[in-house]
């Protein structure tokens, strides 16, 4: 299996999984072994095999071995009506604060 483009954070990824089956939304490479997560940086900086995810592991990385367990992209639904409203009108809400949502709806 080879590996997506990968990003790498100096310091490595805030989490890596590993050991596991990695269901992904890509049709070209459907499954992984490991996927490592900059969190502050909003990136998914490397999905593949679990040699590639140890690379990714920096010191102050959570390492989490999910031992052959299944791995699913997120689907979250807060249920928030007025939100899809404001998605739908083009506000950006992937903000770290308040203020910033807020910034983003008055625009």
């Amino acid at each position: 299996m080879q590996p997506s483009a990968a990003v790498s954070a100096p310091s490595g990824a805030d989490v890596v999984f590993r050991n596991g089956a990695i269901v992904t939304i890509d049709s070209a490479r459907s499954r992984a072994q490991a996927i490592a997560i900059a969190i502050a940086g909003k990136v998914i900086p490397y999905v593949g095999d679990d040699r590639g995810g140890a690379a990714q592991i920096g010191p102050g990385t959570k390492v989490i071995d999910l031992k052959g367990r299944m791995l699913l992209p997120g689907f979250v639904d807060s249920h928030i009506h007025p939100t899809s409203a404001l998605l739908a009108a083009g506000a950006d809400l992937q903000v770290d604060t308040v203020e910033q949502a807020l910034a983003s709806t008055k625009a």
